[in-house]
């Protein structure tokens, strides 16, 4: 089973996010986004790394996927219900995403509306296994022995 890497699950959920959303931009920049901005931004949390037990590791990541309103929006009423709509769908949206060719389940999934934005954050825990060393332990213990004749 291949391991699932950072890069993978951002790409993941990036890949999702263009699937169900093709005609909304998603911002790469660091910066939140600017106010004048319609789109999606992703951004790492939180990854966790810890070891379960002999050579598995848990992994757990935790995305914030912002979301600003079109510009042109100047209804309050509705630029808040375009908002928890936006919310609904990224609840079905990012339930499951692929990476690596596994199949992971999006948890603890949260959102604020604030300042015309939404923010949703969704968490991804899956195992990874290192390798196995290439030594072998067992059987490298060379030992020579007699038998002595009892007379």
């Amino acid at each position: 089973m291949a391991n699932t890497t950072i890069q993978e699950m951002y790409d993941a959920v990036r890949r999702k996010l263009e699937e169900r959303f093709p005609q909304v931009p998603i911002v790469e920049d660091e910066t939140a986004l600017p106010d004048q901005t319609k789109g999606f931004r992703i951004k790492l949390l939180q990854t966790t790394h810890s070891l379960e037990l002999s050579r598995r590791y848990r992994r757990a990541h935790t995305f914030l996927i912002q979301y600003g309103l079109d510009p042109d929006q100047t209804d309050p009423v509705l630029a808040v219900a375009d908002l928890y709509g936006t919310a609904e769908l990224l609840t079905d949206v990012l339930e499951w995403v692929e990476a690596a060719g596994r199949k992971m389940r999006g948890a603890g999934m949260q959102f604020e509306v604030s300042e015309q934005k939404l923010k949703f954050q969704v968490a991804y825990s899956f195992l990874n296994w290192k390798d196995a060393p290439t030594e072998t332990a067992m059987g490298s213990l060379h030992q020579e022995g007699r038998v002595e004749d009892e007379q």
